[in-house]
């Protein structure tokens, strides 16, 4: 566990990055820059390899760990690494190359860049969590829940969260309607 303590003197701002598992520390002086890391890659989600692209732009959820949930990727093979500041210079790849991500069905893929008190690449998990067409409730399972949800979501009484909104489209036609509805139930039907 690393820790920022920040002090004054004299005026200036003081930054002791402490790591608490082995005691060393630096001492940085001045304001620290802001630092933006992007998950750059060869398809339009990922920015086309634009380094500077928007489109892969990570969030920093706790000092020093990044993230970026991509939603509903298709299956495929695809090309990335991860940008700093807009710029290929000191790019984390697999050892200067591309990093390979492989995904087999539909999903939700988050990235989660993790920089060491040094400014150092210190860790990059890539989780993939399958999406199931139909699963309104995300229990992982299609049922006649799922279909109540879906048909109150399309009359309008009651419309899905975000979350199942990404699993409504049953049929895969790229709409939210009654067909959906039709296929998840006969589905559910031919499956008991």
């Amino acid at each position: 566990q690393s820790h920022d303590i920040q002090l004054q003197t004299n005026g200036e701002d003081v930054t002791v990055r402490v790591n608490g598992t082995t005691g060393d520390y630096t001492v940085v002086y001045g304001q620290q820059p802001s630092v933006t890391y992007r998950v750059v890659g060869n398809t339009s989600w990922m920015g086309n390899w634009d380094a500077a692209s928007d489109a892969g732009l990570m969030t920093e959820i706790e000092p020093r760990k990044f993230q970026k949930c991509f939603k509903n990727v298709q299956p495929g093979i695809y090309e990335y690494q991860i940008t700093k500041n807009g710029t290929w210079d000191g790019a984390y790849g697999d050892a200067g190359d591309n990093c390979i991500l492989n995904v087999g069905q539909t999903c939700d893929v988050t990235f989660t860049l993790t920089i060491s008190i040094y400014g150092e690449l210190d860790s990059l998990d890539v989780d993939c969590v399958a999406i199931l067409a139909g699963d309104m409730n995300g229990d992982g399972r299609r049922n006649m829940g799922d279909v109540a949800k879906l048909y109150a979501h399309i009359r309008g009484s009651q419309p899905l969260g975000q979350e199942a909104l990404g699993n409504a489209d049953f049929t895969g036609d790229g709409k939210i309607n009654m067909g959906d509805t039709a296929g998840l139930y006969a589905h559910i039907r031919r499956n008991i």
